[in-house]
């Protein structure tokens, strides 16, 4: 059986690939990202070029790290 297939929009990256927030409310989601992530081999993951881009952009460290998670 396929796997559902998931777009993968740049807050999940971020908040996969960002340190832990003090925000209970960004935390929180920080949390859940990671969580999914944990099960993301259950599904065939794809991010468009604007994802890409996002995530290339700002500090160069964190930009490679968002990028290698996709």
């Amino acid at each position: 059986m396929p796997k559902p297939t998931v777009y993968v929009e740049t807050t999940v990256i971020g908040h996969i690939a960002a340190w832990d927030q003090t925000d209970v409310l960004v935390y929180a989601r920080q949390i859940q990202s990671r969580r999914w992530w944990a099960i993301r081999d259950r599904f065939d993951l794809v991010v468009s070029q604007v994802v890409v881009d996002e995530c290339r952009a700002g500090d160069a460290v964190a930009a490679s790290e968002r990028l290698a998670l996709i």
